[in-house]
């Protein structure tokens, strides 16, 4: 749900910052709340986009009624309008943690703003946290930590509730840290961006101006680096203006797979690769290969620490779909790749490659198989292989 009537101002909030491009939206960004469990948690989403490219999809802020005092645990913020304030507060009670959940920029930019609407909360930071271009402190950045999560749950003052578990690994030049938490009354894992759901349909906080737009004929220097049927007859490179409805879908699957591939092998026609990624719960490619990968004994046993010592129904990442029913062996299974003697003998469909994959995937592999273990097509994945193997030449990424 979201605000009766909300006017312009209730949802203005510009954003110009951002490297090396600002998140979007830059003006207005609309914000839904949604009842998980009935008194205790809820999830407030708004759209996130990668500003003038017209990509867009969700971001997430969860927040958790604590037993103990009756206040409110946020977890992640997002940006902090009129309308998302009005809606936390509709809820009752005070805020009283504020929790920055990783290192990233999508996540920590709405820290200082949300900690200044609501100044008597605690701030508590994931270990680890850096900033490019400059390594500013958090200090400069406007973050003034109460604490770190860090130690085990009787560190924190909401551990009776909320306990945590922490990576902090290394990288290459810098670290990746993310700070999961499982709400025990209610049996739900809450993670920042570990893994991704994606949904079949648009979510329902995308604007439909950008769906319409990414879901009708592509900009014309797109046309030649994403279209691997260039044999296709000419009425199917040509088709006729899609209906509202398909046009939209058309679009969010389109945007689902720039936000996982960057640049993925055939977005004129997006529904081979779109099927690869819908409907199941995993390890973002991005995160898979440039991240993950390249710590995979401390992401491993973070992964098996939460398994083991949790017993969640349900997980609510900050992006795509939320909440998502799953369970202990389900999230193992999405982080198999990390095991050295995991296998995966079932084959993945591969989409045409684009003539702009091709190119880029002249720096590293060409035409290679799905890898034993993958779930993505070699083809969508061949650019973000190629910056792996750059970004590891130049000593930025870990060698594994």
């Amino acid at each position: 749900m979201s605000m009766d009537n909300p006017g312009f101002l209730d949802r203005f909030y510009p954003n110009v910052t951002g490297f090396p491009f600002p998140l979007g939206p830059l003006f207005s960004r609309k914000t839904l709340r949604y009842e998980v469990v009935p008194a205790s948690i809820w999830i407030f989403e708004q759209e996130q986009s990668l500003a003038l490219s017209g990509v867009s999809t969700t971001v997430r802020m969860t927040v958790v009624r604590l037993q103990s005092t009756g206040g409110l645990f946020v977890y992640s913020p997002i940006a902090p309008t009129k309308e998302c304030i009005n809606l936390v507060k509709e809820l009752g009670g005070e805020v009283e943690y504020i929790i920055l959940s990783t290192f990233a920029y999508e996540h920590k930019i709405y820290v200082p703003p949300f900690n200044r609407a609501f100044p008597d909360a605690q701030v508590w930071v994931a270990p680890g946290q850096w900033s490019a271009p400059i390594p500013l402190p958090l200090p400069l950045l406007g973050i003034f930590p109460t604490g770190r999560l860090e130690g085990d749950d009787s560190a924190v003052p909401f551990g009776d509730e909320l306990e945590h578990r922490t990576l902090c690994a290394s990288v290459g030049i810098q670290q990746y840290s993310e700070v999961a938490f499982f709400h025990k009354a209610t049996q739900t894992l809450i993670l920042t961006d570990a893994v991704v759901y994606v949904p079949g349909s648009p979510p329902e906080v995308v604007d439909e101006r950008s769906l319409l737009g990414a879901g009708g004929d592509l900009p014309a220097i797109v046309l030649p680096f994403s279209s691997g049927d260039i044999d296709k007859p000419a009425n199917k490179l040509n088709p006729p203006p899609p209906r509202e409805p398909e046009r939209k879908l058309r679009g969010w699957k389109r945007n689902s797979l720039n936000v996982l591939y960057i640049i993925p092998s055939n977005l004129l026609f997006p529904d081979d690769s779109f099927a690869q990624i819908t409907s199941r719960l995993f390890v973002s490619p991005i995160l898979k290969l440039l991240v993950f990968s390249k710590a995979p004994q401390a992401t491993w046993e973070w992964v098996q620490q939460i398994c083991d010592d949790w017993d969640f129904r349900q997980v609510i990442p900050a992006h795509f779909e939320a909440p998502v029913p799953t369970s202990p062996s389900e999230l193992r299974a999405a982080f198999t790749f990390l095991r050295p003697d995991a296998e995966d003998s079932s084959p993945v469909p591969q989409p045409r490659q684009s003539v702009f994959s091709k190119l880029l995937g002249g720096l590293g592999r060409k035409g290679a198989p799905a890898e034993s273990g993958s779930p993505f097509p070699e083809a969508d994945i061949s650019a973000l292989k190629s910056a792996e193997k750059f970004l590891q030449k130049v000593g930025v990424l870990n060698k594994v």
